[in-house]
């Protein structure tokens, strides 16, 4: 059979007697080794832009099955995508002692940090779209790492903030309109080796089309105001509005 395609090519070496057509056995033409060579090339290329496939890729000890899920490549544009052809194939990232460091199940679509299943109990059963996993012992408030999630501002400028907000996509998906949010806020600029004082502020959207408001707020010194911005006692209600 004539070899068309590099993945036609075989390892052992008497076995290539061919390569599109021109023989290339020990009877060749001494005029085919030019022609024999410029086949090769061109097959070569034609695998390398992707006109042909790699059928079973060895990459550094592991095989990438190529019937089994579509990977595309760096592209010109710089862009990467994997599973572009949608198959149920999940993608794990492997770190030094956490064999799932970041898992992307596909069967439900999430992304997993720390463990291999999304699926929660929440009234009813499903998954979430990001779970973070992680196990501790400790039974201390402050100083928890192993299961905390952490989000970081990375200026040092005084007041400024740091947030976690709920939104909902527009009817085209774009932009995302918050309704609730949940926000610190940092008192002076950050010095070098120090906690900030923090505020943590609680908004939500009064009306439909009102952008989210604050509606509590817990300062620095441990005060809670409903309805207010700088309570002045442990536990202050506005009833005014």
């Amino acid at each position: 059979m004539s070899k068309d395609q590099v993945n036609q090519f075989d390892a052992t070496a008497g076995n290539n007697t061919d390569i599109e057509g021109i023989n290339t056995s020990e009877t060749m033409l001494p005029s085919a080794v030019n022609n024999s060579i410029r086949s090769l090339m061109s097959l070569l290329k034609k695998q390398d832009v992707g006109t042909h496939a790699m059928t079973s890729p060895d990459i550094d000890g592991g095989t990438i099955d190529g019937a089994a899920a579509s990977v595309t490549t760096l592209n010109t544009s710089g862009a990467v995508i994997f599973n572009d052809a949608g198959a149920d194939v999940d993608f794990r990232v492997e770190g030094d002692a956490d064999p799932h460091l970041i898992f992307a199940d596909a069967s439900v679509d999430g992304v997993v940090i720390g463990g291999s299943t999304g699926t929660q109990f929440n009234s009813v059963a499903g998954a979430a779209k990001l779970t973070v996993i992680g196990s501790s012992a400790s039974t201390a408030v402050i100083g928890n790492t192993l299961a905390a999630m952490q989000i970081v501002n990375t200026d040092q400028t005084a007041l400024n903030t740091a947030g976690l907000h709920f939104s909902r996509a527009d009817t085209d998906d774009s932009p995302n309109y918050a309704g609730a949010s949940i926000v610190t806020q940092f008192g002076e600029t950050q010095a070098t080796g120090q906690y900030p004082s923090a505020s943590l502020l609680f908004l939500t959207s009064t009306a439909q089309n009102s952008a989210p408001s604050l509606k509590m707020t817990l300062t620095a010194a441990g005060r809670l105001g409903i309805g207010l911005t700088a309570p002045l006692t442990d536990f202050v209600v506005n009833q005014g509005g």
